[in-house]
């Protein structure tokens, strides 16, 4: 539905699609797993045997790239977050546009 339709309803729509939003945040989530440097250890030799995995969220504070080792409940509400993220950028990136829909058709009076 877009706001051609009723734009009224349509801003509702979009409204209920962010409410179930708990955490909101930008960036990116890494999963790494890591050689020790002990030679007799088994990660040496054996990719399948490194540690980890260990989880880092990589993101801009002000002018500064943060990261942050996180554990795994840590990384999967930030993953959640990200995706809520991106899809609020979305929503409003077409909200945007159809707006200047809305706008556009708008009769202008006449002088």
């Amino acid at each position: 539905m877009g706001p051609s339709s009723n734009p009224k309803r349509w801003i509702t729509t979009l409204q209920q699609a962010l409410e179930p939003m708990e955490c909101v945040c930008s960036g990116s989530l890494f999963t790494r797993t890591r050689v020790c440097g002990k030679p007799n250890c088994r990660c040496a030799t054996d990719p399948d045997a490194r540690h980890g995995p260990y989880f880092t969220w990589a993101h801009r504070d002000r002018d500064r790239v943060i990261h942050h080792i996180l554990t795994r409940n840590q990384a999967q509400l930030v993953r959640t977050a990200i995706l809520n993220y991106r899809a609020i950028r979305r929503i409003i990136a077409r909200w945007d546009r159809d707006s200047t829909t809305v706008i556009l058709a708008q009769k202008t009076p006449k002088s």
